[in-house]
């Protein structure tokens, strides 16, 4: 592989890696929508933690 191929292969994975980010931003805003009409907290650290060591 050559520089340029190395520097394409960074540039494909970063544009996956926004992606990515985007869609897990777009979850998180409909997770506080959701949240505020519940009148709970936006950031909850207990419950954060409950839900990724499930």
């Amino acid at each position: 592989m050559q520089i340029d191929d190395y520097r394409e292969k960074i540039d494909q994975l970063d544009n996956e890696l926004l992606r990515i980010f985007n869609e897990r931003a777009g979850l998180a805003l409909k997770i506080g929508e959701i949240k505020k009409g519940l009148a709970l907290p936006v950031y909850d650290p207990p419950e954060r933690k409950r839900s990724s060591s499930a």
